[in-house]
């Protein structure tokens, strides 16, 4: 301590009562000493100031003259002479009295002190600090000003601008100063500077794509926007390389930026700009590559496309085409794609056709002359064939077209001949040469090879006889012919040689010969109708005798009988039946006629089916039943014929009524028709399916009531699954206990069936049981050690409602310490148990009460240092445990040095709960005093 207290327990009256004196020797006249000077109004100087004693001062006017002029500093003490006012020499300080007043000093226990030191202040040599991240800057700062008072503590110091205050970027003064309560003040001044330190906020493009420029360069052009801003001194400029609007190169270009703002902080950063290639190249194809084609087999001709590809970055880049450039292409029109890929993949693409034409004229080879004799025909037109060739280089042999064509008849004599050959695409070559036929041959004569006549019925036996004979030469044409006997003649029965012979105008002769045989040859005539048509017989085989009506007349014998197969009056089959009648003369000549017999069966064959038929349907999940009957046809003609009825007999029938259709056809075609109904009724009742009883736990719901689904089937024969109707219906909600249930089916037809069953329903659901998870609890603090602890749990049934818990302990039972599990359990009516537990754990979280003394004081040791033993009757009460010993710091019984410490002394009961109080110890040199004195306690205020 440098100074005096600042605190005055204390006031006595008017004069110096009593200071603390040195060790240097007896009690003398009262002196006050004030840094080894004799204060005003003594007489006797002490020159040596001592350090570090408390002296203690009641009011006087010399104090007050003196703090005035001192400003309260310094340490002020008396010295007294007269041993018999003494205790008589000492080393160390004593209690004196003054010499000429009664008045002893106060009670060391109580000590009056005056405060004239002031505070001490600690101020920071500067203050720095980075601006604030707001515009201007200003930042909010915390001073770190320090005050601390001898006889206080500390105080707050007052600042000029104020802790907290906003301080403007670049050096602020303050000034602070600290007052005591006895108006003692202290002040320091310290330079607050602020800093621009944080960099400026920049926005800049987290990356940019771009397509790239058509362009020779392979540079693309972008700009972009980017902005810097302080917080401080707002936009600032910004540079970014490359910058914005230059030419980037195809790829990732690194964009860096940075700005600065007017403190010097930089911020930098980058971001990627990619150029992409996405234009695809242009690609020029021809309209159409035409050529003419390879005067080779097949013409095929190797063509060079002329396509070409220029990209705007990679400049002139090769095509792919399909055929590929260079292939042979077939004479015709190919069609070809071309594609061009830069090295972005980039691709365009353009078609045409390539059309290779034959323009080359086949070779023609010709004949010099064609000579031939004339053909041996009318006319003498000869058909030549001309020998001509036509090889084409692509199509080979091909054939010539001729005008007269090959092959044709030629005149007699001299006929020119134009030949051509043209290949497929029309390229033609001809040549052309002569033919000549001459006439060789002699005519061509024509009479009957021989000449069989029937005698005329004459008496005479003279049959006159003509024929028919030319002569034809082929270039001259008819020329005369002669014949002995000549024809119209008169030839006697029997063979008569007839000589022909005729010459052209070229001297070509022919001669010939042919026999006239007279002969009675005349068959007689026969006449037949031309064809005979009768029903058939109504009887079995339906076979008819049949009148022919055949004549025969002969010219020299007149009527005779014919002859037929099969004979007149026989009886014919049904059908067509061929017969044929034969007349003869007695010459033996013959004449006949065929006819045909037609013999026609008209009857319908007879049928013979059910009027009506009535079933019952069958039991069938298809509900069609299966129906079969006899019906017969049976044909005059042909006897039992087969009968087609639709539906057929055997068919599946529907219920209700169906008309069956029947018909039957004998072989001629003749057709009988009819019908009858089939009804088919539905007579048989639905299968019902119940079980024998349904069982079912209660709902868990009040009263137990549970929707119970039945499982009843229904199954017709007819109609397949029908629905049941029960009473109660499936699904309504069943009582616990047992509940008749009937269940009717019902088929369309009206056909019943029914069963009865039991409904069983069962309570099987334990209560629901509500008690705590987990109980928490402070111990009372009792000298049991346990605690009371309620808590709330129920249980309720789904069915009863609420039923009686009970739990082990029971809710109010004492809770030792630690954690205790408490069983509970209930039943409902129908005997179903719910059980469960939950843990209580009680714990001592009360501290212990701890008592300790304001201000322990007492007299020095009588011993060099005056250190002294204090006893300092802290006591520890746990509501648990009881009495703990504390623990103390410094401890109990320590040996104490002259003047105040500080005790802080704590109890902790075993469960770590922990409570403290601090006081202090102060030991002093001297002897009681009669409080009496200076009964009043109040502060002393230098003036």
């Amino acid at each position: 301590m440098r100074g005096l207290l600042s605190i005055a327990l204390f006031q006595c009256f008017t004069f110096v009562q009593c200071v603390l004196v040195s060790q240097s020797g007896e009690c003398g006249n009262n002196r006050l000493i004030y840094g080894g000077r004799l204060l005003p109004g003594n007489t006797n100087l002490e020159t040596t100031p001592w350090a570090n004693k408390r002296v203690f001062v009641f009011r006087s006017p010399q104090q007050s003259r003196f703090a005035r002029r001192h400003g309260g500093r310094g340490r002020i003490w008396v010295t007294t002479s007269g041993q018999d006012t003494c205790a008589g020499p000492s080393t160390s300080p004593q209690y004196c009295p003054d010499s000429t007043e009664t008045f002893p000093c106060m009670d060391t226990r109580r000590p009056c002190y005056i405060d004239i030191t002031p505070p001490t202040i600690s101020c920071p040599r500067m203050v720095e600090s980075p601006a604030a991240n707001s515009p201007g800057g200003n930042t909010s700062m915390t001073l770190n000003v320090t005050c601390v008072d001898d006889i206080e503590g500390k105080i707050s110091p007052t600042c000029t601008p104020s802790n907290g205050s906003n301080f403007a970027i670049g050096d602020s003064n303050v000034t602070c100063s600290c007052r005591d309560q006895s108006g003692n003040t202290n002040e320091c001044s310290f330079r607050v500077s602020v800093h621009d330190e944080s960099k400026p906020n920049m926005r800049s493009p987290t990356g940019i794509n771009a397509n790239a420029v058509d362009r020779a360069s392979s540079k693309t052009p972008i700009s972009w926007e980017a902005t810097c801003v302080d917080n401080v001194d707002g936009p600032v400029s910004i540079e970014c390389i490359p910058p914005s609007g230059g030419a980037f190169d195809i790829g990732t270009t690194i964009v860096n930026c940075s700005c600065q703002d007017d403190a010097g902080n930089v911020n930098r950063g980058s971001f990627p700009v990619t150029v992409s290639d996405v234009t695809p190249p242009t690609i020029s194809c021809p309209r159409i590559v035409e050529s003419p084609a390879a005067n080779s087999p097949g013409g095929n001709t190797s063509i060079t496309l002329n396509v070409t590809c220029v990209d705007g970055v990679e400049g002139n880049i090769s095509p792919t085409c399909t055929p590929s450039n260079g292939s042979s292409f077939a004479i015709g029109y190919s069609n070809v794609t071309c594609t061009c890929s830069d090295q972005s993949d980039n691709t365009n693409e353009c078609s045409f056709r390539v059309s290779v034409h034959d323009v080359t004229p086949p070779t023609i080879s010709c004949p010099r002359m064609v000579e031939s004799p004339a053909a041996n025909s009318p006319g003498g037109n000869t058909s030549i064939t001309l020998n001509v060739t036509c090889v084409d280089g692509i199509e080979g042999n091909i054939s010539p077209t001729c005008t007269p064509s090959n092959g044709s008849s030629f005149a007699i004599g001299d006929s020119n001949v134009t030949c051509t050959c043209s290949d497929q695409s029309g390229n033609t070559n001809e040549c052309s040469f002569r033919v000549s036929v001459h006439d060789e041959s002699m005519p061509d004569m024509r009479s009957p090879t021989g000449l069989n006549a029937s005698a005329v019925d004459r008496a005479s036996i003279k049959t006159p006889i003509s024929w028919e004979a030319t002569c034809v030469d082929n270039v001259d044409g008819p020329v005369s012919i002669e014949c002995i006997p000549p024809s119209g003649g008169e030839f006697d029965i029997g063979t008569t040689i007839v000589n022909c012979s005729c010459q052209d105008d070229a001297g070509n002769v022919n001669q010939g010969s042919f026999p006239v045989t007279v002969s009675d040859v005349t068959p007689p005539t026969i006449s037949c109708p031309r064809m005979v048509e009768s029903p058939a017989a109504n009887s079995p085989g339906g076979n008819t005798s049949i009148t022919l009506n055949v004549t025969c007349v002969d010219d020299i014998e007149g009527n005779i009988s014919p002859t037929c197969t099969p004979s007149n009056d026989s009886s014919f089959a049904i059908g067509d039946s061929n017969v044929t009648c034969t007349c003869t003369d007695q010459s033996g000549n013959s004449d006949e006629c065929s006819f045909r017999v037609s013999v026609h069966d008209e009857s319908m064959p007879d049928m013979r089916f059910p009027t009506g038929i009535n079933v019952s349907a069958v039991d069938r999940a298809s509900s069609k039943t299966p129906i079969s009957w006899e019906a017969t046809c049976v044909d005059n003609v042909d006897g039992p014929v087969s009968i087609e009825c639709i539906p057929p007999s055997g068919g599946e029938f529907n219920i209700g009524t169906t008309i069956v259709n029947c018909s039957c056809q004998d072989n001629a075609g003749n057709v009988n028709q009819g019908f009858f109904p089939v009804t088919v009724s539905d007579v048989t009742p639905p299968t019902i399916s119940c079980p024998r009883i349904v069982e079912s736990p209660a709902a868990n719901s009040p009263g137990g009531n549970t929707s119970i689904t039945l499982n009843v089937t229904c199954v017709d024969g007819i109609g397949g699954n029908i629905s049941p109707t029960c009473t109660p219906s499936n699904g309504s909600s069943f009582a616990i206990g047992d509940s008749n249930v009937t269940c009717t089916c019902s088929d369309q037809s009206g056909n019943t069936n029914e069963c009865s069953f039991r409904v069983s329903v069962h309570d099987e659901s334990m209560p629901d049981m509500h008690s705590p998870t987990g109980m928490n609890a402070s111990a009372v603090d009792r000298a049991s050690g346990k605690t009371p602890i309620s808590w709330e749990a129920t249980c309720i049934d789904n069915v009863d409602g609420p039923v009686s818990l009970e739990c082990s302990p029971p809710s109010g039972s004492d809770i030792n310490i630690g954690t205790t599990i408490v069983n509970c359990s209930c039943q409902d009516d129908a005997g179903n148990v719910n059980q469960g537990f939950f843990p209580v754990a009680v714990s001592d979280v009360t501290p212990p009460t701890i008592s300790c003394p304001r201000i322990v004081g007492g007299p020095a040791a009588n011993s060099p240092g005056g250190n002294a033993s204090i006893t300092l009757n802290v006591t520890c009460v746990d509501g648990i445990e009881g009495n703990i010993s504390p623990t103390c710091t410094p401890s109990n019984g320590s040996s104490f040095a002259i003047g105040d410490s500080n005790v802080t002394c704590t109890c902790s009961d075993q469960s770590g709960n922990t409570n403290e109080c601090s006081f202090r110890v102060s030991v002093h040199d001297g002897r009681p005093v009669d409080p009496g004195i200076c009964p009043l306690f109040q502060v002393l205020e230098v003036r």
